[in-house]
């Protein structure tokens, strides 16, 4: 409805996990729908860590998606003056992922209290540097960080452009 009634992006939240980025034509319409954008920041999924296989059932506490988030960015480019009145809209998403220390505080790599960092996922090779994390754990997280995004792409419906030229080389 947003879009045949004129919107060119749609941004929602709410069930605290992604769901798809789409594009969606309304009549003689189109615009762009991200259906749930997961979470910025959050405590939830702190009992999600590396190594721990992931259920359905699991709940808010126990599931790396709580974890998971879309930063939009909308960039609107007004018509040049004489042309219709639509401007061109650009939207794209960068993959957030709030990672917390309890795994190495548990683990005795780290003293308390936990601390949460939201980090932002390239596009492909290296998920994120973690250059804080002592060796062995951080190869650990490396590699489930990879996962997720690849998790989080897939449950968005994205892919980027740099995954693809990775794929390729």
């Amino acid at each position: 409805r947003l879009v045949r009634a004129g919107a060119d992006v749609v941004v929602l939240h709410g069930p605290h996990v992604v769901h798809p980025v789409e594009q969606i034509r309304a009549g003689q319409r189109h615009g762009t729908v991200a259906w749930s954008v997961g979470n910025f920041f959050t405590g939830m999924g702190v009992y999600a860590e590396p190594g721990r296989p992931e259920s359905p059932d699991d709940d808010k506490w126990h599931t790396s998606r709580t974890l998971e988030g879309l930063l939009v960015r909308v960039e609107i480019a007004a018509a040049p003056p004489g042309r219709a009145a639509r401007s061109d809209v650009i939207v794209d998403a960068l993959p957030l992922f709030v990672l917390n220390d309890r795994f190495l505080v548990e683990n005795g790599f780290r003293r308390g209290p936990f601390s949460y960092r939201v980090l932002p996922l390239a596009a492909c090779g290296e998920a994120s540097p973690l250059d804080d994390w002592p060796p062995g754990a951080r190869e650990h997280a490396l590699s489930w960080l990879a996962g997720r995004r690849i998790a989080l792409l897939s449950r968005a419906r994205l892919r980027s452009p740099a995954c693809e030229s990775c794929a390729s080389s």
